[in-house]
């Protein structure tokens, strides 16, 4: 599972030749199946612009086929008010049905529906309405699945009396649906497997466990991953509450979050209906313990428990980049900024974002590295990792002296050209190479540009921090000298705020961090949906 939910299922190419008559069964077959996604491949496209095939024209019989379904239709509500046996006015409208079926002249394909209308007239005739209009049910049937038939056929190709058609299947799949075409045309097909190739673009087909769900549909919400990259989710469901839990940093607010997720967990389970809103809480209850539990842990980091800052002393420790020690918890926000001390705060907020920004351009890398594109991940994410890492140990280790350019360069002249200059040099001159030096000076600028911005924008982290620590101690401080039951109301209704305003904002600001500042490091989302052929009673879905 684990592989299979970090990469989009692999894909097969299948193109098949079949006899026309047989046609209409192996559709059936292929959207029985319901793994096959068909497409036009650009090498079929050029045949059409050769000549040597032409796209295949069924406007006329499609007409018919909506007549037929029109006829039944009007049909079954005529034999429902049948006032005698034998009704000529019924007998009229199977003739006309019957004279549309022949006009389509495919005899092969409709023979059962010309039985069953036959059928159908002599259940009318003997005064069996009910048989009549169980008879009209399964032609009805027959007629979607052929206008089904006929709608693939419009986006098929046509060569003498073949008919040629591509689609994509998952792998797995691939041997079982090219078994389905032989047997469907009795032998009269030519069925090829191919991998994609360089210039095609499978759909993608991602399996993700239920418990992540929630965390695939935040990361596709921003665009479905395409064939050849990750699947976020995993990624997502480790990352997005770690930074939700530094925001909304609190153990009693964690807590009542985790309580949620677990009553909606527990609510799933026992079943129900629930109406739609409540139906989402409880549909995603392993994402609320997820976040309560991150809360909980920022909660200890920074010792504050329902707005409360004195109640536990907060639990850290200190690590040291370059020349920087840089704390992790340790210390209360709203305390420090009583203090006018945000230093550490703003050190921390930006280390988070460091983390965040390496691991995308690592996952960058090692996607281009299993897709083998080897001159691409040389040119692109290793200098571009080169280079962010060099910059922050410069920042860290020269400090101010980073912005005194003429001590710069005579006092660390070599670490500038180790952390910088060689790293700029492969991504321009790589680039340039393989895409152009105009598309390779624009790549490195916005490269260069980028990760600067994106690393400030974690700023937020600490300004979100603030923010709920102030929020929530401010409704402790209006109770003050309230009498107790009043003040325990303040407190409540103040939680209750907090949790849904402030939730809400950091919410959406750890979806942002993750969409604009993360997902450019190392994900697209141009990815095509799977969209196989399904065919239920109603027709098509």
């Amino acid at each position: 599972m684990g592989w299979r939910m970090l990469k989009p299922l692999k894909m097969k190419k299948i193109r098949a030749i079949t006899y026309r008559p047989y046609f209409h069964k192996v559709v059936g077959v292929i959207a029985e199946s319901s793994v096959f996604h068909p497409f036009l491949s650009s090498e079929a496209e050029d045949w059409i612009r050769k000549g040597l095939v032409k796209r295949m024209d069924v406007s006329k019989d499609l007409s018919k086929v909506d007549g037929i379904l029109s006829s039944i239709d009007k049909l079954t509500i005529e034999i429902s008010e049948v006032k005698s046996i034998g009704d000529p006015s019924s007998f009229k409208f199977i003739d006309d049905i019957v004279g549309l079926v022949e006009d389509i002249g495919d005899e092969e394909s409709l023979r059962e529906v010309k039985d069953l209308l036959e059928d159908c007239r002599q259940s009318i005739a003997e005064g069996c309405i009910d048989t009549a209009k169980s008879s009209l049910y399964k032609i009805r049937d027959l007629m979607e699945s052929y206008k089904f038939s006929l709608e693939f056929m419009s986006s098929t190709l046509e060569v003498c009396d073949c008919i040629v058609f591509e689609g994509w299947v998952p792998a797995e799949y691939a041997e079982k649906v090219c078994e389905g075409i032989r047997r469907a045309s009795e032998g009269y097909a030519i069925v090829e497997v191919e991998d994609p190739g360089e210039e095609d673009h499978p759909p993608t087909v991602i399996e993700t466990p239920k418990s992540l769900k929630v965390f695939e549909r935040l990361a596709v919400a921003y665009g479905l991953p395409s064939y050849h990259e990750f699947n976020p989710a995993l990624f997502f469901s480790i990352t997005f509450p770690m930074i939700f839990g530094l925001m909304f940093a609190d153990i009693g607010h964690g807590l009542l979050l985790l309580i949620l997720g677990l009553a909606c967990i527990w609510a799933r389970r026992r079943g129900g209906g629930y109406g739609e809103i409540i139906g989402y809480f409880v549909d995603n209850g392993m994402f609320f313990v997820a976040l309560g539990l991150s809360s909980i842990i920022g909660g200890f980091l920074y010792g504050d428990i329902f707005g409360f800052h004195d109640v536990i002393h907060p639990i850290g420790f200190n690590i040291k980049v370059g020349n920087t020690w840089i704390p992790i918890g340790g210390y209360n926000p709203v305390m420090m900024l009583e203090h006018g001390n945000l230093m550490p705060m703003f050190k921390f907020a930006l280390f988070v974002g460091v983390i965040h920004i390496v691991l995308g351009l690592t996952i960058n890398l090692v996607v281009k590295l299993v897709n083998r594109e080897y001159l691409e991940a040389l040119t692109e994410p290793v200098p571009w990792l080169w280079l962010y890492i060099g910059l922050i140990y410069m920042v860290f280790t020269l400090k101010y002296d980073i912005f005194n350019i003429v001590n710069l360069f005579s006092q660390h002249l070599i670490t500038v050209i180790v952390a910088a200059i060689l790293p700029l040099i492969l991504m321009i001159m790589g680039k340039g190479l393989l895409e152009g030096f105009m598309e390779a000076a624009s790549f490195t600028f916005e490269a260069v540009i980028s990760s600067i911005g994106n690393t400030v924008s974690y700023g937020r982290v600490m300004a979100l921090l603030l923010s709920h620590g102030m929020m929530s101690s401010m409704f402790i401080q209006l109770s003050h000298d309230m009498p107790l039951p009043v003040q325990m109301a303040v407190i409540a209704l103040g939680t209750f705020l907090v949790m849904f305003i402030e939730g809400l904002i950091v919410f959406v600001h750890t979806v942002r961090l993750h969409w604009v500042e993360w997902f450019s490091k190392f994900y697209k989302g141009e990815g095509i949906e799977f969209k196989p052929l399904r065919l239920n009673k109603g027709g098509r879905t």
